[in-house]
């Protein structure tokens, strides 16, 4: 049986991920708008890796909708900084999308007001919070 969660929906341009480490591990917004899970939950609904990881997204030039799935998502618990692991590509979206999350594997999470990538700058307070670029 396939069990969907809603981890992140992003409807607008808005700044509306631009949010602390509380309330990234907490969760916010509503899932009809704007919204995330939370890093608490994230971590309680994949520790036993029984989820896939399925993003669905929708081009603004063209209309048209792509897809990418990874086999392996976990998100480890706070006193790992939240770090996600994911592996086992399938799916459409262009190869540059796909690098990018692949980057993302084995990193921790970062807010605007706890620092953990390994960048010398705060790429979340830089580039907006989350995994929401501006």
């Amino acid at each position: 049986m396939c069990q969907n969660i809603l981890i992140q929906q992003h409807v607008d341009g808005s700044d509306f991920f631009d949010r602390t480490w509380s309330e990234f591990k907490a969760g916010f917004g509503s899932t009809s708008g704007n919204y995330w899970l939370g890093n608490e939950q994230l971590h309680t609904l994949t520790q036993d890796n029984k989820y896939k990881l399925r993003f669905e997204l929708q081009s603004n030039a063209s209309g048209l909708w792509y897809w990418a799935e990874y086999d392996t998502f976990t998100v480890g618990d706070e006193s790992t900084q939240y770090t996600l692991t994911v592996a086992g590509f399938n799916g459409n979206v262009i190869r540059e999308a796909i690098l990018q999350l692949q980057w993302l594997n084995r990193m921790k999470f970062s807010t605007k007001d706890r620092d953990n990538d390994m960048s010398s700058n705060n790429c979340a307070q830089f580039w907006g919070g989350g995994f929401i670029l501006k």
